[in-house]
């Protein structure tokens, strides 16, 4: 499946250095890694089924939810205490699993209002996490402009999403590499025992793209390099191409107390990525990426700085809208800042990440939807009090019937990938 070229003394060197394993323990790694193709999890048998059929509804546009297979998942997630880390979902074909339990101090309303907003992309979110992402204009939320914070006050039975996205990541420690790939994505709103709740459940059809090498600069800032050479971003083994080869998630999101700003959050997710069809990905990986998650999204979440969905979202519009030459400019200056603080980074040491963002170069390998993804998110930078390495000279966001006065509403699916 994937395409590669690489020697056998680097393939020992580079399987080395993923999993730690030299000689005979290489035979003990084998052996763990049979016993999880044959499913190895700590969760009930009761609460798999459930995770199976909501991954598998993924695929079944138009059904009815069947809500017994549910039950005791959900009321497993309300029940269970903030301690997940040793809790591991079965391995499935989307590869090895890891679950986390977190609170949010917000209502699950304002999480709805910007997490799952058509108008508003997850990676100004998730901006630790992801570096891009948007709806296809086909999925269910765009297509039929749904609102579903506005669902929540007159919900009296299952409300079922489908749709489909593209996101691209932030690169991680881990790796050090980032991909684009598509996820089919079900949405689902509905009631538990008197509670609102959001099931939020991921699959991705096909692999993703060849990763590429980055670098974190400041993960605070939410500053990262994207090289956009092909090849893994750690040293000795960097000549070969990696991929996502499957993941999948199930995050469930329910008000705690309708009473308090506190929404509960629990996260299940699957992780196969590695070369030549091999899993180089460890639950302990995915547990930690899954912490990032949570941190990113209760620093953007949480803020009292966060402007207002509708204001951001008309913000983002007039982003989309400026003219290829302004764009031009502001990333010129963008990217002489980047060079400086990118510069004094260890991590690009090499000579091929110096030519790159040298004299303000790195404005050279981003394409228009890379720069305008990096304005949207400098200018929320700029809101939330952080550093940022952009000038802005923006209006105020415009009022919503002046953008469509000047026809400068922004086409379904345009504006979802900024």
């Amino acid at each position: 499946m994937a395409k590669f070229k690489i020697n056998f003394t680097a393939w020992i060197c580079a399987l080395a250095l993923f999993t730690g394993l030299v000689g005979p323990q290489l035979i003990q790694a084998q052996q763990i890694n049979n016993q999880q193709k044959q499913g190895n999890g700590s969760l009930p048998e009761e609460i798999e089924t459930g995770l199976s059929y909501l991954l598998e509804l993924i695929q079944k546009k138009g059904s009815t939810l069947d809500q017994a297979k549910i039950l005791p998942l959900l009321d497993f997630v309300v029940q269970s205490g903030d301690d997940t880390e040793q809790l591991k979902p079965s391995t499935r074909e989307s590869g090895n699993g890891a679950c986390l339990r977190a609170q949010i101090k917000a209502p699950l309303e304002r999480i709805l209002r910007y997490e799952y907003n058509h108008r508003i992309p997850t990676f100004l979110i998730s901006p630790n996490v992801l570096r891009l992402s948007g709806w296809y204009p086909e999925s269910d939320i765009v297509a039929n402009k749904v609102e579903l914070w506005n669902k929540l006050s007159t919900l009296n039975k299952p409300l079922l999403l489908w749709g489909k996205e593209f996101e691209v990541n932030t690169p991680d420690s881990f790796s050090g590499s980032y991909y684009r790939y598509d996820l089919n994505r079900l949405i689902i709103l509905m009631k538990h025992n008197g509670k609102k709740v959001m099931i939020s459940a991921s699959k991705m059809p096909n692999p993703s793209e060849a990763g590429k090498k980055a670098v974190i600069i400041d993960e605070k800032n939410w500053n990262y390099f994207y090289s956009g050479i092909q090849g893994l971003g750690i040293r000795l083994i960097g000549m070969l191409n990696t991929y996502i080869y499957d993941s999948a998630s199930v995050k469930i999101l329910y008000e705690t107390d309708s009473a308090k700003p506190q929404t509960t959050i629990m996260l299940f997710k699957w992780l196969k990525a590695g070369w030549a069809d091999i899993n180089m990905v460890k639950s302990s990986h995915i547990y930690e990426g899954s912490l990032r998650f949570i941190e990113g999204l209760k620093a953007v979440i949480e803020s009292d700085s966060l402007p207002d969905a509708d204001a951001l979202a008309r913000q983002l519009d007039y982003i989309s809208l400026l003219p290829e030459a302004e764009i031009k400019t502001k990333i010129r200056k963008y990217s002489i800042n980047f060079e400086r603080i990118a510069k004094k980074h260890k991590g690009m040491s090499p000579q091929d990440y110096a030519r790159i963002i040298a004299d303000g170069g790195y404005a050279g390998v981003l394409n228009s939807e890379e720069r305008r993804g990096i304005l949207a998110l400098e200018w929320l930078k700029s809101q939330l009090g952080k550093s940022t390495l952009a000038e802005f000279d923006f209006p105020p966001p415009l009022p919503e019937k002046t953008l469509a006065e000047t026809g400068s509403e922004i086409p379904a699916g345009k504006a979802d990938s900024m």
